[in-house]
């Protein structure tokens, strides 16, 4: 009798039309039939078998009540369902704060390979944070991971560490400018900043980002000559590079970032390394809350695709259920 309810026993009742052939459809004694529909109609406060009927027949109760719990059947196997895809990661969410350069750069080929393996789960990209803006998304679940600077971890975040980042100045790649920096290069041989002539580099504005003005008073100590700010600002990369490859600025930037945009060639570039410090760019989660396992092969992914071990900088991995 295990596993028999309501629902197979009106079904049952619907089918056969009588006490009997239920008990003997579902292989049951008659009186355990006929006790539990009284039960049930105690329940309900209502008839649910019309009894002066052969066969017999569900009541309008009965036939609400039977209703009621095949849809109430349907929506646990789906639930179940859809539990049991979740855990084989055949549907799911993972919000990844990042901005769009930072996903350019290094996030595509890791998150396309996700993507390809697990095609069920929505990947939502959260583009353009600044990385200031992206620990606080994460702590407030707003994001399940984040590209970040390890810097800029909070209490409550852990992380993988990827990769160093370094800052360079992009200067434009013209006549005045020849003896000043060097191209783009895979190898990342750069000149320091601290090493051209200040004449040059201030001779043109500094077009900054929103969020980092006081850059221009460290370069300006650092070469002991002033530079002056273009006056606007521009978040993306891109668009800086494009504005210094046209000759009218400088403009500082990462060094891992700068490889998909074309107004590299324009430009010529500078280390900043012993000006501005060099940054471990990390993936980050919240240490406190659950991940689920679509979060942790993204990060697994991520950092295996940038070849780096499972070490996280907290000492602990991700709090998740198989």
């Amino acid at each position: 009798m295990k596993g028999i309810g309501a629902l197979q026993i009106l079904n049952a009742i619907e089918n056969e039309g009588s006490f009997r052939g239920a008990a003997q459809a579902l292989k049951v004694t008659q009186p355990y039939l006929s006790q539990f529909v009284q039960k049930l109609e105690q329940q309900c406060q209502g008839r649910l078998i019309d009894r002066t009927q052969r066969p017999l027949r569900l009541t309008a109760i009965g036939r609400y009540y039977l209703e009621s719990r095949r849809r109430i059947a349907m929506i646990e196997a789906e639930t179940a369902q859809y539990c049991a895809d979740h855990a084989h990661l055949q549907v799911g969410l993972i919000r990844i704060a990042s901005n769009g350069e930072r996903t350019n750069a290094m996030l595509v080929p890791s998150v396309s390979e996700f993507a390809r393996r697990f095609p069920g789960i929505h990947i939502e990209l959260t583009l353009e944070n600044h990385l200031e803006e992206i620990p606080d998304l994460i702590l407030s679940g707003k994001a399940d991971v984040g590209i970040v600077f390890e810097s800029l971890l909070k209490n409550g975040l852990n992380a993988y560490p990827l990769y160093k980042e370094r800052y360079l100045l992009a200067v434009p790649d013209t006549d005045e400018f020849s003896e000043v920096g060097s191209r783009f290069n895979t190898q990342g041989q750069y000149p320091l900043l601290t090493q051209a002539d200040p004449v040059k580099l201030t001779s043109i504005p500094l077009l900054q980002t929103v969020l980092h003005h006081e850059r221009t008073a460290l370069l300006s100590r650092a070469v002991g000559r002033e530079f002056t700010d273009l006056n606007m600002d521009v978040r993306q990369l891109g668009t800086r590079l494009a504005f210094v490859a046209s000759g009218i600025c400088s403009a500082v930037c990462q060094e891992t970032l700068i490889g998909p945009y074309c107004a590299r060639e324009g430009c010529r570039f500078l280390s900043l390394e012993n000006i501005l410090p060099i940054q471990t760019v990390v993936i980050a989660w919240n240490d406190s809350l659950y991940q689920s396992r679509a979060s942790r092969m993204l990060c697994d992914l991520v950092k295996e695709s940038l070849n780096q071990d499972s070490k996280t900088l907290r000492g602990r991995a991700f709090s998740v259920l198989p």
